[in-house]
């Protein structure tokens, strides 16, 4: 009796020696393929977001965004003014008549620099709200002749077309609708101001 009462408190602990082994280190060959495996799914998730980010649609700062050598400023000036979020997040699609880098150094030093002061934010979310208006405006939306179109800073701008050009304020469109998720942008060759 006294051996069956030994044999069995040794069965007992090798049993809980065994359970603790497997759940301490257990066989190094299943862990580093689990380990594996969860790296995989975390790659294939990491991807998956990629290419759901990729596909989202941009708005018209992200598109801006992507080309500083041609709206360097321009973007620049929406983050002083902090107008990214209102820009992005548009509820409404929006038309933006997006001046280059070249326009921007059209404009006196001097007041543009003043503009981009952070105590001059207001007025310079004034000048950008100017280039922008509240619904999407194509090229082929423009009629002949003159149109008069509210902006978002509450006056309006002028935008004629006449022979097949078309100005904003006297500003040249030189490259017209670049899309964007949240509306269209209209590159013009200056800085237009209320």
């Amino acid at each position: 009796m006294k051996s069956t009462k030994f044999f069995a408190a040794i069965l007992f602990g090798a049993t809980i020696f065994a359970a603790c082994e497997s759940k301490q280190g257990g066989d190094p060959a299943k862990a580093k393929a689990d380990s594996l495996a969860a790296k995989a799914k975390e790659d294939s998730l990491a991807k998956v977001k990629a290419e759901e980010e990729a596909k989202r649609p941009k708005s018209v700062v992200e598109v801006a965004s992507a080309d500083t050598t041609m709206f360097g400023t321009l973007v620049a000036a929406v983050k002083a003014a902090d107008l990214v979020g209102a820009l992005s997040n548009a509820a409404d699609s929006i038309t933006v008549f997006a001046p280059t880098n070249a326009a921007f150094a059209a404009v006196d030093k001097k007041a543009l620099d003043d503009l981009m002061k952070p105590e001059n934010k207001a007025k310079l979310a004034d000048v950008l709200k100017f280039h922008v208006v509240k619904g999407t405006i194509k090229a082929a939306d423009i009629k002949d002749g003159v149109t008069e179109v509210a902006t978002l800073q509450g006056k309006k701008l002028k935008i004629e077309k006449k022979d097949g050009k078309v100005t904003v304020n006297g500003a040249n469109v030189v490259t017209p609708d670049v899309q964007a998720g949240s509306g269209v942008i209209h590159v013009i060759d200056k800085v237009v101001m209320p």
